[in-house]
């Protein structure tokens, strides 16, 4: 079964007083937004009618869905996050993950 690497990067705003947590592995867990609100950063595969431009998404698919079509993700990919302007802070006390 042929496997391709699929690499987004995505810049997103986020509110003053927000701070990006790291995992035990080091890596980001998530943000925690000022009002405690944990947020993750996830790429979803959306399902479409077709492949003619301007269509809307159908929605989501979930694990169970993608592996209906043969197709199975792994856990292992990189959540990076990069301050491009601004001053957040990190919180590196390890949270434990669900």
């Amino acid at each position: 079964m042929p496997i391709i690497e699929v690499t987004a990067i995505e810049e997103v705003s986020i509110p003053e007083g927000s701070e990006i947590v790291l995992a035990p592995t080091g890596v980001v867990a998530g943000i925690r937004l000022p009002n405690g609100e944990f947020l993750k950063p996830w790429i979803n595969w959306e399902l479409f009618a077709s492949s003619e431009e301007g269509g809307d998404a159908i929605g989501d698919l979930d694990e169970n869905e993608l592996n209906l079509r043969d197709m199975h993700t792994g856990l292992d990919f990189e959540r990076i996050i990069d301050v491009k302007d601004g001053d957040v802070p990190v919180d590196a006390s390890a949270v434990k993950s669900n």
